[in-house]
Protein backbone atom coordinates (compact mmCIF):
# COMPACT_ATOMS: atom_id res chain seq x y z
CA UNK A 1 0.00 0.00 0.00
CA UNK A 2 1.56 3.41 -1.14
CA UNK A 3 1.29 6.76 1.17
CA UNK A 4 -0.92 9.26 0.25
CA UNK A 5 1.27 12.14 -0.58
CA UNK A 6 1.08 15.20 1.47
CA UNK A 7 -0.90 18.27 0.31
CA UNK A 8 -0.64 21.78 1.94
CA UNK A 9 3.17 21.41 2.36
CA UNK A 10 4.63 22.26 -1.62
CA UNK A 11 7.56 24.14 0.12
CA UNK A 12 10.97 23.26 1.24
CA UNK A 13 13.58 24.75 3.28
CA UNK A 14 17.18 24.25 2.82
CA UNK A 15 19.34 23.06 5.56
CA UNK A 16 22.48 25.45 5.89
CA UNK A 17 25.93 23.13 5.96
CA UNK A 18 29.00 25.63 7.04
CA UNK A 19 28.96 28.37 3.91
CA UNK A 20 27.51 25.80 1.56
CA UNK A 21 23.95 24.81 1.22
CA UNK A 22 22.92 21.09 1.35
CA UNK A 23 20.80 19.04 -1.05
CA UNK A 24 18.54 17.99 2.09
CA UNK A 25 15.57 20.00 2.72
CA UNK A 26 12.94 20.05 5.25
CA UNK A 27 9.45 21.26 5.23
CA UNK A 28 7.61 23.99 7.37
CA UNK A 29 5.99 20.74 9.01
CA UNK A 30 9.33 19.25 9.88
CA UNK A 31 10.84 22.87 10.76
CA UNK A 32 7.93 23.21 13.50
CA UNK A 33 7.95 19.35 14.69
CA UNK A 34 11.72 19.95 15.40
CA UNK A 35 10.93 23.13 17.52
CA UNK A 36 7.97 20.81 19.06
CA UNK A 37 10.73 18.35 20.32
CA UNK A 38 12.44 21.00 22.07
CA UNK A 39 15.39 21.01 19.37
CA UNK A 40 15.39 25.07 19.60
CA UNK A 41 15.51 25.64 23.76
CA UNK A 42 19.26 27.35 22.85
CA UNK A 43 17.95 29.37 20.46
CA UNK A 44 14.87 30.29 23.13
CA UNK A 45 12.00 28.51 22.01
CA UNK A 46 10.67 26.20 24.70
CA UNK A 47 9.38 22.58 23.77
CA UNK A 48 5.91 20.39 23.84
CA UNK A 49 3.24 22.49 25.93
CA UNK A 50 5.04 25.50 26.58
CA UNK A 51 6.18 26.07 22.37
CA UNK A 52 2.00 25.31 21.94
CA UNK A 53 0.93 27.76 24.62
CA UNK A 54 3.57 30.46 23.18
CA UNK A 55 2.49 29.93 19.82
CA UNK A 56 -1.40 30.39 20.33
CA UNK A 57 -0.31 33.32 22.22
CA UNK A 58 1.84 34.59 19.18
CA UNK A 59 5.19 34.81 21.12
CA UNK A 60 6.39 32.73 19.09
CA UNK A 61 5.80 33.24 15.04
CA UNK A 62 7.02 31.83 11.60
CA UNK A 63 9.89 34.23 11.74
CA UNK A 64 10.84 33.63 15.23
CA UNK A 65 11.11 29.77 14.57
CA UNK A 66 12.94 30.37 11.42
CA UNK A 67 15.02 32.65 12.91
CA UNK A 68 16.07 30.55 15.64
CA UNK A 69 16.73 27.35 12.93
CA UNK A 70 19.09 29.82 11.26
CA UNK A 71 20.57 30.60 14.82
CA UNK A 72 20.93 26.53 15.47
CA UNK A 73 23.16 26.83 11.72
CA UNK A 74 20.31 24.53 10.26
CA UNK A 75 18.93 26.93 7.81
CA UNK A 76 20.83 29.37 5.91
CA UNK A 77 20.27 33.36 6.60
CA UNK A 78 18.95 33.43 3.48
CA UNK A 79 15.66 32.33 4.46
CA UNK A 80 14.67 35.09 6.32
CA UNK A 81 14.20 37.14 2.83
CA UNK A 82 11.89 33.88 1.07
CA UNK A 83 8.60 35.13 0.44
CA UNK A 84 7.08 31.75 0.83
CA UNK A 85 7.45 31.90 4.19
Amino acid sequence: MKAAPQVGYPAKVAIATNSKVAQTVITPFELVSRAYQGDYRLQGIPGFGSFISDSNSGRITAKTLVQAAIDAKELSPEMTTDRVI
